[in-house]
């Protein structure tokens, strides 16, 4: 998956969620900044790791509030590297 679909799908969950428009979502932003609570953040973790078929550590809500939708999407990408990396020597 390309770092710009990811962007994308990023930015789609942060609006829905934070109920703000997806213009607003800019990836040197931080949830924090956005407007995001603790509920917000862990909803947006939850349906991140849905949407990419992936499993975050359990600390990664708390570290991702104060981090930059593009730092977010950027773990995200390394994230599903290394899990093609594993099919493929699997």
């Amino acid at each position: 998956m390309e770092i710009l679909e990811i962007e994308q799908k990023t930015k789609a969950i942060v609006s829905h969620y934070l109920s703000i428009d997806e213009s607003k979502v800019k990836l040197r932003k931080s949830l924090r900044k956005l407007g995001a609570d603790s509920l917000d953040t862990v909803e947006i973790f939850m349906e991140l790791e849905h949407e990419f078929g992936v499993e975050f550590v359990p600390s990664f809500p708390n570290k991702i509030y104060s981090k930059s939708i593009g730092s977010i999407c950027e773990y995200i990408e390394k994230i599903l590297i290394k899990k093609a990396e594993k099919q493929k020597t699997a």
